[in-house]
C-alpha cells in the first residue's frame, strides 16, 4: 500500500510500513531507570527542581518524600555531598 503525501506542497510515497514506524516512533519516548545525582550537595540536588527554592522549601521537599529523617543521620546533613551518600 502506498500512501501519497501532499503536505507542504511536496509529492512522494511512503510504504503504509514506513508511515506506521514513523508515526509510532514519534510517540515514543525514553526515560531513564538509573538514577542520577549531580556531584553537588543533597540540598542542591532537591533544590534543582526549583532553583530558587529556600532552605525551608527544600527541608519540606524532603520531608513530603519522606527522606528528611535519613539525611539527617548523615554527617553534615542536607550540605552532604550526594556522591558520598
Amino acid at each position: 500500500m502506498l500512501i501519497s503525501t501532499g503536505m507542504n506542497g511536496s509529492k512522494g510515497c511512503f510504504s503504509g510500513a514506513l508511515l506506521i514506524i514513523c508515526s509510532l516512533r514519534a510517540q515514543i519516548g525514553v526515560v531513564p531507570q538509573a538514577p542520577i545525582l549531580f556531584d553537588d550537595t543533597i540540598m542542591n540536588n532537591v533544590r534543582y527542581a526549583k532553583l530558587n527554592a529556600t532552605d525551608e522549601e527544600v527541608y519540606e521537599a524532603c520531608k513530603a518524600a519522606s527522606i528528611h529523617e535519613q539525611i539527617l543521620t548523615f554527617t553534615d546533613g542536607t550540605l552532604s555531598l550526594s556522591c558520598s551518600v
